[in-house]
Parts: structure tokens; C-alpha cells; sequence
């Protein structure tokens, strides 16, 4: 808040305390690229004063899947300011399943988790590429809650990331049945019950195709998150482990889903801004990558 004096009509601000904050710290722009027939929409993020040289990219994928990305630098669990304020390009794609362009879309992806919705964020990656200079040894990936969910399939998919951030994640959706009370409403996304045909449950797992998996990969997650619960981030924690991928796992105490305590906020973002330096700074020759 600030303090105004003044006629009604005529008030003027006689403090400034918020106005660095309030700047944007960047700029942010509408892209569209198609995929399977679709058209998808995303928003990226450039730090300010971007100049020609290229920059890391940092997929940011946002939760729901029943959500939408906006031209926002600063929301719920995300931490586009800290990545703008490191010279990163931050692209957030509206995959299929999210919000704001018709019911169709937001559709799409029921009974298809990790189809349509992995396809349109990995071309999200070409979309922003075509639009600012982007340098594809220094990719990363992170989300929370269902973007969580995403950036474990990203491990389980593909070696294109230099390193990856799952905040809140879902590693297995066939036992997040048994461990989240709202588990049940999953059955809408896989269309059916899981008791009645698990395959699909099975096929969406990240911690199913985590075989192949090298990317160096942030594990963070409340110990009361009941949405997403702690047990999903340490199944995929314990699999990274057993594989010889780098991790770090950390579990925040008496957090829950959204994390409520402006110290573990700092803390979370410090660890990723942090896990993802090291591995951009890491030797790209002993990187495996496709």
C-alpha cells in the first residue's frame, strides 16, 4: 500500500515504497504454435534489456490440469521474477487440458494424461525458440501440483533438460488412489474408475517409464500435502536414487499443498533457483541427451 493525498478527483501518491517491486521485471508476450491439429497458447517471459545473445529456457508448466497460464509475474508457486532476475527465458504453455480456449480443449486431454498435454509442452520449447534466442544445452523444467506431475514425466520422457524442479508432484496414479482423499475425482482425467481398468492409471506413471531416466532432478513437496501427498514425491525420489540420477528430495515440515510460510517460499525458491545454476554450469559432454 501507499500513501495518497488529495482531493478526491485529484489524489497523488506522496509514497513509493512498492515501486520497484510493481515494475515489471521483464517482458511478457502471447506465442501460438500448433500441435496434432491443435492450437496451443503459451506465454514467454524475457528478462529485461534481452539482447541476441542466447539465454536458458525454463518451462514452467502450471498445475490442474484445469488451469491456465497469464501474462502474471508473480503467482502461487511461481518464481518467474527469480528465474527473469538470472537472464532466463521463462515460457509457460497452456497445454491441452487447461483453461480459456473452449471446452474442447480443456477436454482434450481427459483419458490422455501425458499425451497431448507432454507434446504441446515439449513444442513449447520450438515455439519460443523461433521467437528469442534460446541456447538448448540449458533447458530446464519445473511445476507444481499437476505441473509437478509434468516435469516427473518430463524425467521419465526424454533427456532434453539439462535439469528439472517437481514441486507437489504425481509419480504414480495408481497409488495416489489410496493416499489422497480427493483421489477418486481422478477418474474424470482417465475416464473410468482405476478399480475398473488401471491400465491407463499405469500407463500415465512417470515412476512406469523412469527406466531411462539421467536428468538431474529437485524433488520438493510438503509433509502435510494432501492433494498430492509426500509419499508421490518419495516414490519418485527412491527410484532416481536406486537409478544413480542426481536428486535432491526435500520435505517441508507442517507445509501443505501451497506452501503457507514466507521462509520455506524463500527457501523452496532459493533451492531451485540454485539446483538449476549448478546443472546449466555442469560439463553438457558428460550429459547424456536426444
Amino acid at each position: 500500500p501507499e500513501l495518497l493525498a488529495g482531493p478526491v478527483d485529484g489524489l497523488r501518491a506522496i509514497t513509493h515504497v512498492n515501486d520497484a517491486a510493481l515494475a515489471a521485471p521483464g517482458q511478457a508476450r502471447s506465442l501460438s504454435w500448433r500441435v496434432d491439429g491443435h492450437a496451443v497458447q503459451g506465454w514467454l517471459f524475457t528478462p529485461p534489456g534481452a539482447g541476441q545473445a542466447k539465454r536458458p529456457l525454463i518451462v514452467d508448466v502450471h498445475g490442474g490440469p484445469e488451469a491456465a497460464a497469464r501474462p502474471r509475474f508473480a503467482t502461487q508457486g511461481s518464481e518467474i521474477r527469480a528465474f527473469l532476475a538470472q537472464g532466463w527465458d521463462v515460457i509457460e504453455p497452456n497445454y491441452r487440458g487447461s483453461f480459456g480456449a473452449g471446452e474442447a480443449f480443456a477436454s482434450a486431454s481427459i483419458g490422455d494424461l501425458g499425451g497431448g498435454d507432454w507434446r504441446d509442452t515439449l513444442a513449447s520449447i520450438d515455439a519460443a525458440k523461433a521467437a528469442t534466442p534460446i541456447d538448448e544445452t540449458r533447458l530446464a523444467i519445473t511445476g507444481g501440483s499437476y505441473g509437478g506431475y509434468m516435469a516427473m514425466w518430463a524425467v521419465s520422457q526424454t533427456h532434453r533438460f539439462r535439469a528439472a524442479m517437481a514441486d507437489a508432484g504425481v509419480s504414480d496414479w495408481l497409488s495416489i488412489e489410496g493416499e489422497a482423499p480427493q483421489a477418486g475425482s481422478d477418474q474424470v482425467n482417465f475416464g473410468g474408475s482405476v478399480y475398473d481398468n488401471a491400465e491407463p492409471y499405469l500407463r500415465a506413471s512417470p515412476i512406469m517409464h523412469i527406466k531411462g531416466a539421467t536428468t538431474p532432478t529437485l524433488i520438493i513437496v510438503g509433509d502435510r500435502d494432501l492433494e498430492c501427498p509426500m509419499p508421490q514425491s518419495l516414490e519418485f525420489h527412491t527410484a532416481l536414487v536406486a537409478l544413480g540420477v542426481p536428486d535432491s528430495f526435500v520435505v517441508y515440515r507442517d507445509e501443505g499443498h501451497a506452501f503457507s510460510r514466507e521462509a520455506d517460499r524463500r527457501d523452496r525458491r532459493a533451492r531451485t533457483i540454485a539446483w538449476f545454476r549448478k546443472w546449466f554450469a555442469a560439463d553438457a559432454r558428460k550429459m547424456r541427451g536426444r
